[in-house]
Formats: structure tokens, sequence, C-alpha cells
């Protein structure tokens, strides 16, 4: 059915969606710092730049979690 198909297809970008998020948001600063390159220490406090990463790995969660729910609207 197309309405199952189109419904698959908004899950399946959500997730990747949620994917890059957490890659982006926890592994960037990692790789900045294990590179030495600049990174936003010198704008913000330590604990803002070590909870960031928790953060966007929170958001990626919750895009997948919508991304499960989108795919529970499936018919049979």
């Amino acid at each position: 059915m197309i309405h199952n198909e189109r419904w698959k297809l908004t899950a399946n970008w959500l997730n990747t969606v949620a994917a890059g998020t957490i890659i982006a948001g926890s592994l960037s600063p990692l790789v900045a710092t294990t590179y030495g390159l600049p990174t936003a220490a010198a704008l913000f406090p330590a604990w803002l730049i070590v909870a960031l990463p928790f953060v966007w790995i929170s958001v990626g969660i919750m895009l997948h979690m919508v991304a499960r729910a989108i795919l529970g609207r499936l018919k049979e």
C-alpha cells in the first residue's frame, strides 16, 4: 500500500536524522579535541561542553522514538 510506504520513508528519514544528530553532536567534539582543532572551549564553560553531547544524544533518541511511533501507524 502507498500509505504504508510513505510512513516507512518518513520513519526511515527520521531515523537517519537521529543517527546524524547523535554522531554530529557527540563525536565531533571528541574528534576536534583529539586532533587539537579549535573548539568552543574558549567561548563556553567546560560543564556546558561536557553536557552538550548528552543533550544531542537525547535528541537523537527522541527522534528515533518518533520514527518507531510512526511505524506503529502502518496498516495491515
